[in-house]
């Protein structure tokens, strides 16, 4: 095997002191490379450039669009039904509404559909049908944007709506500012990437969902979304359950009267009952909300965590409590469909850590050796579930303050959804106590802000926290380590929803972990005791029962990891 040193491509603009080292090495039959500096590892061509593998990258897309023209002529018909729903034609008009035929996938046919072009800048950059069954489609390999973005006044409160007639009944009011998402409650919130910019300039939204059970959960999120100190909720009148309705049985002057009369979103703390009637129906109706199910049975008969939470890992030294939490996280990734934001500075760079993510994912080693590894096909089946679960946040050193990271995932939430945040570990922080504050309150201060943006943004939190240094017992082994032993003050125990401890006897490799639930807020999520997990090193994950070679010998955590 032969190899070459070359200049490395990630790190090679920052190497201002040794600007002509060389620090990367290139196997020149395979083009696999390794960074002795900056630790970068992949392939290269030969003239030494990274080779991007197409499923590890955002899909760069080269969007179509629709040759769309409207009728000169006035489509009487189309008119007509419009106006049945209180719509005039100047405004169907204003939107260059026509009426097309295009097939349908649902019925396997040409339809005559209304056609809602959406533009941006004037340009139209898709279309959606629907049928007078109420099929919908959107022009394939089209931008999915929101319907009217052209009508976005910045430093004007802005109304969201759930469909475009809705929108249009805005317009018919009066209320140009408003926009309709693209598919209803079913849409892909991530489409409000697309106008980030301008969405910060609105100073407050009027949320105009559907009043039925999925439009209610459609502007949750979309209220997580725009921050819920910004946004207003309409109400409907009896028997309406959008503002087309109030348009048809109130006219003009209703749909006028509603956005009006909007309320603000509770504030934090201040609540009457009518401010949280549906979710009091939906607690009597469903139950108080249990949690999510962690991947063990043992483990979630203690311990289920739920949004609007958080919970502290601690544990005795080298027990394993990052490791666990990855196998927790891609656990809850799968059973509860969470999209998690990771800082891991002890295992970065980030693809280090998407590694460990992908062996958890798969079972299957990532790193060459006596047992057969995953192949690259299969790596790289595991990245594309990993891109759409797991985000890692590495800022600068200087940017690593629990401020900024907040900040950082509030982008997050609005550009990817993401709602579970995972700080591992809390001695990484960056720090600024100020002058003459003790630790207590520094950290009192510290978690009640976490504890805030947790709640206020409807995620779970994850703090791990290690303990001041352990005494060991009589018996040379470390004691099972409390929230009380963590750095700083009690505060550690007070603040969160769940207490997690790990504990390993390290003499005795071949035996379980043990994971103390020491703490539960709500006994409805869990209750105080342990569960037992044994380790397999082979691919990260944790199991309720132990896995044995082919000797029927357990694997020991230094026959199989280095990272325990």
């Amino acid at each position: 095997m032969s190899h070459r040193k070359i200049q490395c491509p990630q790190c090679q603009s920052t190497r201002q002191k040794n600007p002509g080292d060389r620090p990367l090495y290139v196997d020149t039959a395979t083009g696999a490379a390794k960074c002795f500096h900056c630790d970068w590892r992949g392939k290269v061509d030969a003239s030494g450039q990274p080779v991007a593998y197409a499923p590890l990258q955002p899909k760069a897309k080269n969007y179509r669009k629709p040759d769309y023209i409207a009728a000169e002529t006035e489509n009487e018909k189309l008119l007509r039904w419009f106006a049945g729903r209180g719509i005039p034609p100047a405004v169907v008009k204003r939107h260059c509404i026509d009426s097309h035929t295009i097939f349908f996938p649902q019925s396997n046919r040409e339809e005559r559909a209304i056609a809602f072009p959406f533009f941006r800048n004037g340009e139209v950059v898709n279309v959606q049908y629907r049928t007078p069954q109420k099929l919908f489609r959107l022009e394939s390999d089209a931008e999915l944007i929101l319907y009217g973005v052209d009508d976005i006044k910045p430093d004007e409160p802005l109304i969201f709506t759930e469909g475009q007639l809705d929108k249009l009944s805005c317009d018919t009011a009066g209320l140009t500012n408003s926009v309709s998402v693209p598919n209803g409650a079913g849409t892909n919130l991530n489409v409000l990437a697309g106008v980030e910019k301008l969405l910060a300039q609105i100073p407050r939204f009027i949320v105009a969902g559907d009043n039925d059970e999925t439009g209610q959960k459609f502007q949750q999120e979309l209220i997580r979304r725009l921050g819920a100190e910004k946004c207003w909720r309409v109400s409907y009148p009896l028997g309406c359950k959008d503002l087309n309705d109030v348009l048809q049985r109130f006219g003009t002057d209703g749909v006028r009267e509603v956005i009006e009369y909007a309320r603000p979103v509770p504030l934090e703390g201040v609540f009457q009952v009518e401010d949280v009637l549906p979710d009091l129906l939906d607690l009597y109706r469903n139950g108080r909300p249990k949690g999510e199910f962690v991947g063990w049975k043992n483990l979630a008969k203690l311990y289920k965590p739920r949004l609007g939470t958080w919970t502290v890992v601690t544990g005795s030294p080298n027990s394993g409590k990052s490791s666990l939490l990855r196998a927790l996280s891609v656990n809850l990734a799968h059973h509860a469909n969470w999209r998690f934001l990771v800082f891991p500075p002890e295992d970065c760079p980030p693809a280090l850590y998407f590694s460990l993510l992908i062996e958890i994912y798969l079972g299957l080693p990532f790193d060459a050796g006596p047992i057969p590894r995953m192949s690259e096909d299969e790596m790289l089946a595991g990245a594309d579930w990993i891109y759409d679960k797991f985000i890692v946040m590495n800022p600068a050193d200087a940017n690593r303050s629990l401020n900024e990271l907040l900040q950082l995932t509030k982008k997050c939430i609005l550009r990817h959804g993401v709602n579970a945040v995972v700080i591992d570990p809390y001695n990484r922080l960056e720090h600024f106590q100020p002058p003459g504050m003790t630790q207590e309150q520094y950290i009192c201060g510290l978690l009640s802000k976490f504890d805030t943006f947790v709640k206020n943004n409807h995620l779970h939190g994850f703090f791990v926290a290690h303990p001041t240094k352990l005494k060991k017992e009589a018996n040379g082994k470390y004691p099972v380590a409390t929230m009380y032993d963590i750095s700083g003050a009690a505060h550690w125990y007070n603040m969160p929803d769940f207490g997690l401890s790990v504990w390993r006897d390290k003499e005795e490799p071949q035996s379980p972990i043990e994971v103390h639930i020491q703490k539960v807020r709500n006994r409805w999520c869990g209750r105080l005791g342990f569960a037992e997990l044994y380790f397999d090193g082979r691919n990260g994950r944790y199991e309720e029962f132990p896995t044995v070679n082919e000797f029927g010998a357990r694997y020991t955590y230094e026959e199989q990891s280095s990272d325990p």
